[in-house]
């Protein structure tokens, strides 16, 4: 309603400057990275937690999910791994509700990422390799790409440079087929650039 109309524009303008982006609320308070970087974390976390609240009170269970996995971001950033699952988890659970196939997606490599993180492959690799079967589905070639990316640093993180190696290859493989740059950052490991 009103309320939570007005409330959401409270959020937009506490939001750093540059950030907000009134196309829409859940973009404008969830999901936008720069939260993190500009505000620091408590600050995104505030953002994220009052996002939480809005979407709720709307009854936008999307918006909701989206928030879940923002603020497990943030936990997750500030190495706070338990409240990190315990969010994503509970994202992961609304995206299974709403069956968006693409969220669930987003949703389990959030987990995986902090599984992988905390030392927990079995379970990560569980996650990447469910995220991978339903953006495969899906038809989301930038995600399988992701997917790849992902389940190649748990087995390098594992000490098995052979599959992590077949599974860049399968990225970039991936990546060519759409023509889509795949933009590694220094991410590549040395073993793979000799």
């Amino acid at each position: 309603g009103e309320s939570v109309a007005s409330d959401v524009l409270v959020v937009e303008n506490a939001l750093p400057p540059g950030t907000a982006d009134r196309s829409g609320r859940r973009t404008v308070i969830s999901g936008d990275n720069s939260v993190f970087e500009l505000s620091g974390f408590d600050q995104a976390l505030a953002h994220f937690r009052t996002a939480h609240g809005l979407f709720g009170r709307a009854g936008d269970r999307r918006g909701v999910a989206a928030a879940l996995d923002d603020i497990g971001k943030c936990h997750w950033m500030r190495g706070e791994y338990d409240d990190a699952l315990e969010h994503h988890r509970q994202a992961l659970a609304l995206r299974r509700e709403l069956a968006d196939k693409r969220s669930i997606a987003l949703a389990l490599s959030n987990i995986g990422r902090v599984h992988q993180d905390t030392g927990s492959f079995k379970a990560a690799i569980e996650c990447f390799d469910e995220a991978l079967g339903l953006r495969a589905e899906i038809l989301d070639k930038s995600g399988v790409i992701r997917s790849l990316w992902d389940l190649g640093r748990v087995h390098e993180a594992l000490g098995d440079p052979q599959q992590a190696c077949a599974l860049y290859v399968q990225a970039h493989e991936t990546a060519k087929e759409i023509d889509h740059q795949v933009h590694l950052d220094g991410q590549l490991p040395s073993w793979l650039l000799k």
